[in-house]
C-alpha cells in the first residue's frame, strides 16, 4: 500500500510542477474498513467497505488552491490537480501562505493491522446482552461496532514525505429507558480500542451512562435559581474545554484578535488546578495523529499550573501573526488531580451533576447559556433527583478559574479526561 500512495503523490506533485506551481502539498489516502449496524438489538447491515480520497494544495505567486475529490486513480487525481491550480488562479495572494519545510521520510505503524469481523458482533451481542441482564428498563435503539484500517501519505514539494499506518475498533450505541409510558431521551456511549478483547460494559464510563439513563425516568423541574457548585462528567469536561481552547488560543480567535486571552502568555489564566497537555505520543490515546498542518507533532503544554503557556496556531495563523507555531493543535490531556470524584463531590453542598449540554455557541468572551442533560441535583455532597428544564449559565473563562477540583480518576474511551467540579455557577429552573 505505501508504495502505491508514494507513487500516486509523486505523479501529482510532478505535474502540479510542469503545470506551474510554486509549491505544493497533497495527502493522499485509502480506508478499509468492517462495520455491523443494529436497530433494537437485532442485527440490521453487516458491511465491508474501501474508500480513498487525496487532497491538493497548489501555490502560484503566493495564491492558494485547494481541492479535494473521492478516488485515488488516475482521473480523480488529475481532477484534483487541475481544481486546486484553477483555484489558485483566481485567489488573492497572501505571503503566509507556504509550504511548510520539508522533513525529508518518516513512517509510522500504530495498532490493529486487521480486524475480526467475529469480535464485531461478538462485541455488539455481548453489549445488548449485558443491558438486557443488568439494565432491563434500557432499551439500545442504535448500536455500531466497526474496525477501520487507514494508509495516508502526505507529500510536499519541499521534500517531504510521510507514511502511516493505523487500524483500531470502535463501537457506540444509542440508548433510552423504557418504564410503562414513560421514556427518557436518548443517551449515546461510545469508545475507541486497538482490540474488542474487553466487553464493552467493562468500561465504568458505559455503565454510569446506562444508570444515569434509568434514572433520568422520574425528572424533577428545577424550581427557582441559585449560584452553586457544578461537577463535570468527563465526558461534558472534555467539551468545556474544547470550547475554552477554541475561543482563546486556536487560530481564528487569535487572527482576529478577539480571544481574552490574545495577550496572557505567561500568565494565569485559570486555577493551580489545570494543567492541560497536547500529547500525541501518550500510550493510552488510540490512533492519535502523528503529523499535522505539514509538521511532525510533538508534546506541548498548553496550561501549566494555571499559567497559559502557548496558543495552537497552525502554520499559517503562526506566519500571519507572527506568532510561534503549535507543535501540537491536537490530543489535549487533562493532567490528574490528587483526589478523588467521591471526595469532590462530599465537598458539593448545593449544585448540579452536568454529564451533557445543549444549547447555542458561547459569545467570544466566553459567555454561555446552556440547557442540562442527563444530569442531577447535588445536595449535602450526594446525587440525588433527576432534573430537567434546568438552564447552566456563565462564562467559560471564569469556571477555568473557579476550579474547586479535578479527580485523579480518568476516563479513557480513546481520549483522556478527569471529572471536575466548579463554583460561582447559575443554575436556574422555572
Amino acid at each position: 500500500m505505501k508504495t502505491k500512495l508514494m507513487e500516486i503523490a509523486e505523479y501529482a506533485l510532478g505535474e502540479l510542477k510542469t503545470r506551474g506551481a510554486d509549491g505544493a502539498a497533497l495527502l493522499v489516502g485509502e480506508a478499509l474498513g468492517d462495520s455491523l449496524q443494529a436497530d433494537y438489538g437485532e442485527t440490521s447491515l453487516m458491511s465491508s467497505s474501501v474508500g480513498a480520497s487525496i487532497s491538493v494544495k497548489a501555490l502560484i505567486g503566493g495564491r492558494r488552491g485547494n481541492y479535494a475529490t473521492n478516488g485515488i486513480d488516475r482521473e480523480s487525481v488529475d481532477l484534483a490537480i487541475a481544481g486546486a491550480l484553477e483555484a489558485a488562479e483566481v485567489s488573492v495572494p497572501d505571503e503566509a501562505e507556504v509550504i511548510p519545510e520539508g522533513f525529508g521520510d518518516y513512517d509510522y505503524d500504530i495498532g490493529s493491522t486487521q480486524g475480526d469481523p467475529e469480535k464485531l458482533f461478538d462485541c455488539a451481542q455481548g453489549f445488548v446482552d449485558d443491558c438486557a441482564r443488568d439494565y432491563p428498563k434500557i432499551a439500545v435503539e442504535k448500536l455500531g461496532t466497526n474496525f477501520s484500517l487507514n494508509h495516508s501519505v502526505y507529500a510536499n514539494s519541499n521534500g517531504s514525505r510521510y507514511y502511516g499506518r493505523g487500524g483500531s475498533y470502535g463501537f457506540g450505541a444509542s440508548v433510552v429507558a423504557r418504564d410503562g409510558d414513560k421514556v427518557t431521551t436518548s443517551s449515546g456511549f461510545g469508545f475507541s480500542a486497538y482490540d474488542f478483547d474487553k466487553p464493552a460494559l467493562s468500561r465504568e464510563y458505559g455503565r454510569r451512562v446506562l444508570s444515569d439513563c434509568e434514572k433520568q425516568l422520574d425528572p424533577v423541574p428545577m424550581s427557582g435559581k441559585l449560584v452553586g457548585k457544578l461537577l463535570l462528567s468527563p465526558e461534558c469536561f472534555d467539551d468545556v474545554l474544547d470550547t475554552a481552547l477554541s475561543l482563546g488560543v486556536f487560530d481564528s480567535a487569535i487572527i482576529m484578535g478577539v480571544s481574552p486571552w490574545k495577550d496572557k502568555i505567561g500568565e494565569k489564566v485559570a486555577s493551580d488546578a489545570l494543567t492541560i497537555t497536547c500529547d500525541p505520543f501518550d500510550s493510552r490515546l488510540i490512533f492519535p495523529p502523528r503529523m499535522g498542518d505539514g509538521h511532525i507533532l510533538e508534546r506541548q503544554e498548553v496550561i501549566k499550573d494555571g499559567k497559559l503557556n502557548s496558543f495552537l496556531l497552525s502554520h499559517y495563523a503562526s506566519l500571519k501573526t507572527k506568532l510561534p507555531r503549535a507543535k501540537c493543535t491536537s490530543c489535549a490531556i487533562a493532567k490528574p488531580g490528587e483526589r478523588s470524584y467521591l471526595d469532590i463531590l462530599a465537598d458539593i453542598d448545593d449544585g448540579l451533576l452536568l454529564n451533557s449540554f445543549t444549547g447555542g455557541s458561547p459569545a467570544p468572551n466566553g459567555d454561555f447559556s446552556f440547557v442540562a442533560r442527563q444530569s442531577f441535583r447535588i445536595r449535602g455532597g450526594e446525587i440525588c433527583e433527576a432534573v430537567n428544564e434546568t438552564m447552566v449559565s456563565g462564562n467559560v473563562f471564569d469556571m477555568l478559574r473557579n476550579i474547586i477540583g479535578i479527580s485523579r480518576e480518568t476516563v479513557d474511551d480513546g481520549c483522556l479526561m478527569t471529572w471536575a467540579a466548579f463554583e460561582g455557577i447559575t443554575i436556574s429552573g422555572k
